[in-house]
């Protein structure tokens, strides 16, 4: 259990993080989330779900996509076919040349293309024929937004939200180029149309205007479905993109529990005070622990032992006879092994190679050899007899450097 100590107050510390970080916001007073995002997965105020979403329902016969690819890469847009539309969402709209002659080329061959933007490049307003653009920045933390259409669209109706504005104009514009198709509450064109070959370009300088917020307040939903009605009923794909959103805007950090309170001093050095005192516990008591090396014995060798317990036994029972025929087929192994002389008939030759290769007597070995036979005669002999054989052993043994039994 103590080697699994250090892993569960690792993860206690790190359940009591979690925990920490998971309650924080509800200990927190809610509050708007004011961030200006324009994007079509944020459902906060100024997130853009609700358009993207009534995209959908406006022309269900329609295939409507969304992505975030620049232009000449739309994944879902075929740039040399026309009945096609784009949404162009971003704060501030600058593209490289390449990119503005992909839109005009696109806009040509009979595609509709909105640009919703707060704010147009230099380049992009010279490439668009807008000379007299206004490239000065609205203040975004005024409050109130009202804006309204102008023919073909419904005259003269006015939408209003108590949200930021965000927004800006064109001081002016050339009737020969452009079709002014809204104003803000000045009368200043925010929404014009321009013209080239079949196609056309919107270009709409007031993005909240597709907001959350601005289009769930009262019946403002109307502005956005007078804007839709520009699209012709036989467009096969409309695309929402993202790509001057994501790729050239500011990038917003999420809200986050952990960011709030790593701005607070005494949180940001009691967390990490706690984080190096875990790492320093951890790797003190990681480190292995080994019990005592017990002292290594050699091993005894207890084959003598063994041999003598067994002799014991067959001379305890008065089995003679039995003990000197093993005795006997000790000896004729170990002539086996050591003198190279296999499956020998006990008989004077025997007698004689044993004696020529041992150099023992050979009166003695024939004497072994000779009680060896008479064990294959009789079945019975007495103690003085296998003693007598054991001693002539033990002398074969012994003299020729042998094993002693």
């Amino acid at each position: 259990m103590k080697k699994f100590t250090p892993y569960l107050i690792g993860g206690a510390a790190l359940g009591l993080l979690l925990l920490i970080a998971f309650f924080a916001p509800l200990r927190r007073t809610r509050t708007l989330d004011e961030r200006i995002t324009l994007r079509q997965r944020d459902k906060i105020p100024y997130g853009t779900y609700v358009a993207q979403r009534l995209l959908q329902a406006t022309f269900s016969k329609a295939h409507i996509s969304y992505d975030k690819a620049a232009p000449g890469h739309w994944e879902d847009l075929n740039t040399d076919t026309s009945n096609q539309t784009i949404f162009l969402i971003s704060k501030d709209f600058d593209p490289e040349a390449e990119e503005l002659k992909t839109i005009a080329q696109f806009v040509q061959r009979g595609n509709y293309v909105f640009l919703i933007s707060q704010q147009l490049s230099e380049e992009a307003a010279r490439f668009f024929g807008l000379q007299n653009y206004d490239l000065a920045f609205v203040d975004a933390l005024n409050d109130s937004l009202q804006v309204s259409l102008q023919e073909p669209l419904v005259k003269n109706t006015s939408y209003f939200y108590p949200g930021k504005r965000f927004d800006n104009f064109f001081p002016s514009i050339d009737s020969t180029k452009a079709v002014a198709l809204g104003s803000n509450s000045k009368g200043q064109p925010n929404f014009i149309q321009l013209q080239s070959g079949t196609g056309k370009l919107f270009i709409h300088l007031a993005p909240l205007t597709f907001s959350n917020y601005f289009l769930l307040h009262k019946n403002n939903i109307q502005y956005f479905q007078e804007i839709l009605s520009l699209i012709p009923e036989g467009t096969d794909k409309i695309v929402w993109n993202e790509y001057y959103l994501t790729q050239h805007g500011p990038k917003e950090q999420e809200p986050n529990a952990l960011r709030v309170l790593w701005q607070y001093q005494a949180f940001r050095w009691g967390l990490l005070t706690v984080i190096a005192t875990l790492l320093l516990f951890v790797a003190s008591t990681m480190r292995r622990r080994q019990r005592i090396i017990p002292i290594y014995s050699k091993p005894a060798n207890d084959s003598l032992d063994f041999v003598r317990t067994i002799g014991r036994l067959y001379y305890e029972r008065r089995d003679h006879h039995n003990l000197a025929k093993k005795m006997s087929a000790f000896f004729l192994e170990h002539v086996r092994s050591r003198y190279k002389i296999v499956n020998p008939t006990l008989d004077e030759s025997f007698v004689t190679e044993l004696h020529d290769k041992s150099n023992y007597d050979h009166e003695e070995l024939k004497k072994i050899v000779d009680f060896m036979n008479y064990l294959n005669t009789y079945t019975f002999i007495t103690e003085q007899e296998l003693a007598q054989f054991y001693q002539q052993l033990h002398l074969f043994y012994q003299n020729t450097n042998g094993t002693l039994v």
